[in-house]
């Protein structure tokens, strides 16, 4: 699943695959060891690897590599490596016998803060060469142990197809399945050489246990994964109060099951690693520059970014309305006497937002007007008062409240 551990950055989307093989290999080693170690040898867990090393110059752990390759340590490894693999399928790696998945999502929760639940060991695929592998490993378990429950055992393995997820398998391995592989591995550990030299043929050849020389299973070819592609053009301002909404369009020509990841996520939204959605609706107090954001979508194999792209967030202008007002002049003053026409110089109109507040008024300088309009004001709700002032700017008091709507 990744060309090169050992130099490729460690990131969310592959942590998991990295530490699940990392362990499952020191497991390998680590039984290994003690399985020789119960036999009567002593060895350490460096000597293990040094010797495996030594065998893997030539690309087989078939005990016959370079110089420092002992075989019954290829052989027990390659049988070892049958009960760690099976283990792993499912989920169910242990460490000190112990299942460890929880205590490994754990790790990576720690090191990898923001990290989603999607990420984690449940979620890694089964490839094609692990299935394979763990195949010919079965194989070199029959040499040692041909009962009915490893048949069982192989027999299970051979219905899981890749790019299957380890909950899946659990429903086929059976439950027991890494103690019935003990006493095989007790039985590679105590074999003797000719046991020893058909356990590593038989992963050389990839054959069966009653002819390891007959036709080898050959190595699969690599499997070209086609990358995965996104697309999209986010929006690159929204209006506080307003929703955003990018969705990228992503596709793979595998058809393999795509997962999307953010980096920079602006705190007033939400995204969906499922659609890679991107949503919320900014306050006014969000008003800013987000930049850096960056969407990113993986099959599992290969991880594919869009350019990064920054959202502004702006303040929400300010929609103008009006509203239109209607009257009928006064004919008398507030002592009684008459008022005409020619007597009024003008109105005020007093407008606000809270009954009895009316900090805003605009003047109507005609004495016959009946009717004005206030415009270029916000929209929304209004409390509205009138007053009359005559020719020698005396203002008569404030009329009924009113309310009007500015749209």
């Amino acid at each position: 699943m990744i060309a090169n551990p050992i130099t490729t950055s460690i990131t969310d989307e592959n942590v998991a695959n990295i530490v699940k093989a990392s362990e499952a290999l020191g497991e390998m080693e680590r039984r290994t060891r003690d399985s020789i170690a119960a036999s009567g040898t002593t060895i350490s867990g460096d000597g293990v690897m040094d010797a495996i090393a030594a065998d893997m110059t030539d690309g087989f752990l078939d005990g016959t590599g370079a110089r420092g390759t002992k075989a019954k340590i290829s052989a027990v490894a390659n049988v070892v490596s049958a009960q760690v693999l099976v283990e792993a399928l499912s989920n169910n790696l242990k460490v000190g016998g112990l299942v460890a998945t929880g205590v490994i999502d754990q790790a990576i929760a720690t090191t990898r803060l923001n990290i989603s639940s999607s990420k984690m060991t449940a979620n890694v695929r089964i490839t094609r060469g692990m299935l394979k592998q763990t195949k010919i490993a079965l194989r070199a378990v029959q040499v040692v142990d041909a009962s009915s429950a490893v048949t069982d055992i192989v027999n299970n393995v051979n219905t899981i197809q890749a790019d299957t997820l380890p909950g899946d398998i659990a429903q086929v391995l059976p439950v027991d399945t890494s103690e019935t592989l003990d006493a095989a591995i007790s039985g590679s550990a105590t074999a003797g050489s000719d046991t020893t030299t058909v356990i590593n043929q038989v992963v050389y050849s990839g054959s069966n246990t009653s002819n390891p020389e007959s036709e080898p299973v050959p190595e699969p070819d690599p499997v070209a994964n086609s990358v995965p592609v996104i697309s999209g053009t986010p929006a690159g301002s929204v209006e506080a109060g307003s929703e955003y909404v990018f969705q990228p369009t992503a596709s793979d020509a595998d058809g393999n099951l795509l997962a999307f990841s953010i980096a920079n996520k602006p705190a007033w939204a939400s995204f969906n690693d499922t659609s890679g959605r991107l949503s919320g609706t900014p306050a006014e107090a969000d008003v800013g520059l987000y930049d850096g954001i960056r969407i990113s979508v993986t099959d599992g194999l290969d991880t594919v970014s869009l350019p990064a792209f920054s959202i502004r967030v702006e303040t929400a202008a300010v929609q103008a309305g009006s509203f239109t007002l209607s009257w009928t002049s006064p004919t008398t003053r507030a002592d009684g006497t008459p008022l005409s026409l020619a007597d009024i110089d003008g109105f005020r109109i007093y407008y606000g937002e809270t009954a009895g507040s009316y900090p805003n008024s605009i003047d109507v300088a005609d004495g016959s007007a009946q009717a004005a309009t206030v415009s270029d004001v916000p929209v929304g709700d209004y409390r509205v008062v009138m007053t009359t002032y005559d020719v020698e700017g005396r203002e008569s008091s404030q009329s009924a409240e009113i309310s009007k709507t500015a749209r």
